[in-house]
């Protein structure tokens, strides 16, 4: 419905046609809130509000596709890890408390959830991994 608005729709019987959802339980009030409402300066608004979300989505599938590029490359070093005798599960979860203890470095926590860090140091704000 919005991007129809931005292409300049304004049948009011064309847009309410375009609900979806619950809004559609709604259409002949849906009608009248858009007959003589929608003027250009909505259609711009609307546009560059689409617009920007198109921008976020493509933002979000960058830092995802990055993300997703650093955890392979993490399973990688910890299956490689497991590969080595005398480890096992105790190990990979070791590697597990070393990202917490970087992420506490950033963001410290109020209480000490990484136990490694709680070993390590008595104050939850000076937070750094014995196993990097």
């Amino acid at each position: 419905m919005l991007q129809a608005i931005q292409q300049g729709e304004s049948d009011p019987q064309v847009l309410a046609e375009l609900a979806k959802g619950r809004l559609r339980e709604k259409l002949p009030m849906l009608r009248l809130a858009l007959d003589g409402r929608v003027q250009a300066h909505h259609q711009l608004l609307i546009g560059e509000l689409l617009d920007h979300l198109d921008y976020l989505d493509r933002v979000i599938h960058r830092v995802e596709v990055n993300i997703a590029a650093l955890v392979a490359k993490e399973e990688k070093a910890v299956e490689l890890l497991l590969t080595l005798p005398a480890t096992g599960p105790v190990t990979q979860n070791y590697k597990n408390y070393c990202y917490y203890c970087s992420v506490h470095e950033i963001f410290p926590p109020t209480t000490s959830s990484c136990l490694v860090c709680t070993a390590q140091a008595e104050s939850a704000f000076n937070s750094s991994c014995i196993f990097s």
